[in-house]
């Protein structure tokens, strides 16, 4: 990742902010502070400047206007896309650099990896 922030010129929390964000298309402000590791006044300073930057904004919900939400702008959402391009190319390079056992292996992991974080979010 460390490329990509020099690369983009970002902050790293701003990058994972991106990510979550564009992953998600929306999250509220404690979703997006527990994503990337933040409290709810550090990823406030966070997504000011993706603001100021034209990449995201915010937004209440209409059920519960308490709620604090945050989307990527159309500008965002192609930094995003960008941004998502360039990690495939980098994991395809890195994993093109392991033999194909222990390929399949670390992918095999990944996957029960990313099912049990999925059913634990679910919970």
């Amino acid at each position: 990742m460390a490329y990509l922030v020099e690369e983009i010129g970002i902050t790293p929390a701003q990058l994972h902010a991106l990510m979550w964000v564009g992953r998600d298309k929306e999250l509220s402000m404690g979703d997006l502070a527990t994503r990337i590791g933040v409290t709810v006044k550090t990823v406030t300073g966070v997504v000011d400047r993706l603001e100021r930057e034209g990449l995201a904004s915010r937004g209440r919900l209409d059920t519960d206007r308490r709620v604090v939400m945050v989307f990527l702008t159309d500008a965002g959402r192609k930094r995003y896309r960008q941004i998502d391009k360039k990690f495939d190319e980098r994991m395809v390079h890195l994993l093109s650099l392991m033999p194909v056992e222990d390929r399949e292996s670390l992918l095999r992991i990944m996957k029960n990896l990313l099912n049990r974080m999925d059913e634990a979010r679910k919970k």
